[in-house]
């Protein structure tokens, strides 16, 4: 905007306008945005390497975080070098403006900025990128819960209890005849067969051997339990897939609850072997039961995700 030079000014007095802070402000945001950009990368392919991906996700989708880790720290190093490059190649510019270069006579409107205004705009300015440190704090917050050593397990136990609700015994089941045959690996399609009646009778009387996490029963010694957490994306979309594991005889129920005791040993992984059979609940739903025969029938295992 125009102003008016103050005729008791002394003639050839100047005013400077310096602009050199506001690149400083611009180069600074830069930085720190490639450093966050490179942390993150550094952090996929870490936790990738030290497999804490297994927590979180399914295993179909761990490769793909460390290429875009690495893909990020590509980034971060071709933008690292553009912006030293950049820096290298800025030339100090001096921005102040001297009265005495022109030809009006005093009181004679001229067209250098206002000072007043410039201070508006570099006050804005200033305003605008102090957001950048806020969105470190929060872009830096998973960085932090990785220092720390996190994801270091799976699902928390309160989170398990309430996405398996209440089991209640089920009683006195009736024994199935065996039959022999090949042994069912696969938890899924014990939960897929006890909902589908041929399923059902194609299974029943035939081997089985699930790993999976044991889960004690209330007033129930000669019945568990047992469930698997399947992730098919993300630790927060698990399904649960539950069977009971019933044990044939009473001296076994006493043997594996010294095994593995409720307060040391809830959500044990465990390898079951057992005779497939189908109980009817009381809500009129078909679940799957593992016939334990032997002190052999349940055994202790490391976690599989």
């Amino acid at each position: 905007m125009d102003h008016v030079i103050d005729p008791a000014a002394p003639q050839g007095a100047g005013h400077d306008h310096s602009h050199d802070h506001g690149m400083g402000d611009y180069y600074l945001e830069q930085l720190l945005t490639v450093f966050i950009c490179g942390a993150f990368g550094v952090v996929a392919v870490l936790m990738y390497h030290f497999d804490m991906l297994k927590h979180i996700l399914v295993e179909k989708f761990r490769f793909s975080v460390l290429l875009g880790g690495i893909t990020l720290l590509v980034i971060t190093a071709l933008r690292g070098f553009s912006l030293w490059r950049s820096v290298g190649g800025e030339h100090a510019h001096d921005h102040s403006h001297d009265h005495a270069g022109h030809d009006h006579a005093p009181g004679e409107a001229c067209d250098h900025p206002n000072p007043a205004a410039a201070e508006a705009d570099h006050s804005a300015e200033d305003h605008e990128h102090g957001n950048i440190y806020w969105r470190i704090v929060v872009l830096a917050f998973p960085l932090v819960l990785f220092m720390m050593g996190l994801p270091n397990k799976g699902l928390s136990k309160g989170y398990l209890e309430a996405k398996l609700g209440k089991d209640g015994a089920l009683g006195e089941l009736k024994d199935v005849a065996e039959r022999g045959g090949e042994a069912t690996y696969d938890f899924s399609s014990l939960n897929i067969a006890s909902a589908d009646e041929d399923k059902r009778r194609a299974l029943e009387g035939t081997p089985a051997k699930i790993i999976g996490q044991l889960r004690h029963i209330a007033g129930s010694p000669d019945e568990f339990s047992l469930f698997y957490m399947k992730m098919n994306c993300c630790g927060p979309d698990a399904v649960a897939l539950k069977a009971r594991i019933k044990v044939a005889r009473p001296s076994l129920a006493d043997s594996f609850k010294k095994a593995f005791p409720a307060d040391a040993k809830e959500h044990q992984w465990v390898v079951v072997s057992g005779i497939i059979q189908f109980a009817k609940t009381e809500k009129g739903e078909y679940i799957t039961v593992l016939r334990i025969k032997d002190g052999n029938g349940i055994v202790a295992t490391n976690p599989v995700y």
